[in-house]
């Protein structure tokens, strides 16, 4: 499972008034089979508690804050995968973090966009990088809205989003079919809660 982006709060006159949610993160699953010796290497996705990206196998990007208004964008949740020596194996993306709105300074002219989930169409749209990219700022002609929630790192991590004009996208899922008795069982996007998580079970021959 990937991880959460981070919650952000509409505010009014500076007070937490609804909570805008992450996207949530993704989920893959699927049987290989390994020989004795083999050395798994797991990255686990984390849930940012601030507007700072968390790590995992793919980064989630910073949500973008400044100085007039520290509080705007979550961070995106981190993507989960699991490796084999060199050999990626699975991904499961992480969900693109929240922006929220501060109506006491935009007289509810704003909106708030809830994050991208991991996996989902459209995710992982950051070139080649598993990391999400960081939010930026919306600027129009009617005055600088703060910026937008950081996207969500994966196979392909997620683009920040841009203020409240766009929102953040999550990172996106891998399974590498190619690799000895691989088979895919499930994937699904955007399920995840909170920091990412791998369940490992075995079977001897």
């Amino acid at each position: 499972w990937g991880a959460q982006g981070t919650n952000d709060e509409n505010r009014v006159n500076g007070q937490a008034s609804q909570t805008v949610f992450g996207g949530k993160g993704a989920y893959v699953s699927g049987t290989f089979r390994f020989y004795k010796g083999q050395v798994l290497v797991i990255a686990v996705g984390c849930y940012a508690n601030s507007a700072n990206g968390p790590f995992g196998g793919g980064y989630g990007g910073s949500g973008y804050s400044n100085s007039t208004h520290p509080f705007c964008g979550g961070a995106g949740g981190g993507g989960t995968n699991v490796e084999i020596g060199n050999t990626l194996l699975i991904v499961a993306g992480g969900g693109g973090g929240a922006a929220g709105c501060d109506a006491d300074s935009y007289s509810n002219t704003c909106t708030s966009r809830p994050g991208g989930d991991g996996g989902a169409t459209g995710s992982g749209n950051n070139s080649d990088s598993p990391n999400g990219s960081a939010g930026s700022e919306w600027r129009s002609n009617s005055g600088s809205f703060p910026g937008g929630g950081g996207g969500g790192g994966g196979y392909k991590g997620g683009t920040g989003g841009q203020g409240y004009n766009d929102y953040a996208h999550g990172g996106s899922n891998y399974f590498n079919h190619g690799y000895t008795e691989a088979t895919l069982k499930n994937a699904q996007s955007g399920v995840r809660n909170g920091s990412g998580w791998v369940k490992i079970t075995y079977k001897n021959y």
